[in-house]
């Protein structure tokens, strides 16, 4: 199948990321069948590879389910408050709050000091201060989201009629 023989509808960069998506299937599968060696490896990458596009597959399903015109009548959008202003500033607080707890060792580093003790002590202080740094914007960063999801329209997810419910006796 060439590109010209493509429906006009479908745009040329979804072809070609369609293609290149099919080739890390056949790159593993070929490397499994030549690469004696190493077979199994290639093989588990192979399944791997396939299980995160059945999982992206899947969420698509799960996307196209939740059409936005299925919002729930009469539910009105909450208006934006702070988590967007939080939203926004999260990268340059990672950033600025990673480079601020770096300067110390960077400093120690700089005054030419040989203690190694106390350099290798201040560099698992550093780390462990950015890690907990960058723990403690990813959940504000998660919060923010999770407010501002909340605050969206309605949709109707699964209009399933319960047929099993309990009802109380009439």
């Amino acid at each position: 199948m060439s590109f010209a023989s493509l429906p006009a509808a479908l745009p040329r960069s979804v072809a070609w990321l369609g293609y290149g998506g099919l080739l890390p299937f056949l790159g593993l599968a070929f490397a499994s069948r030549v690469d004696f060696h190493h077979g199994p490896v290639w093989s588990e990458a192979l399944l791997a590879y396939g299980a995160v596009i059945l999982a992206f597959v899947g969420a698509l399903h799960w996307a196209f389910a939740m059409s936005p015109f299925r919002r729930l009548p009469g539910f009105p959008k909450t208006p934006p408050g702070r988590e967007r202003a939080v939203l926004r500033g999260l990268p340059r607080t990672l950033w600025l709050g990673t480079l601020l707890l770096c300067v110390p060792s960077l400093l120690f580093r700089l005054a030419g000091d040989d203690a190694l003790l106390e350099l290798t002590r201040l560099d698992i202080y550093a780390i462990a201060l950015v890690v907990l740094h960058w723990t403690v914007v990813l959940t504000a960063g998660i919060a923010a989201f999770i407010v501002m999801v909340m605050k969206g329209p309605a949709y109707v997810a699964d209009a399933y009629p319960l047929d099993e419910a309990e009802r109380p006796p009439a």
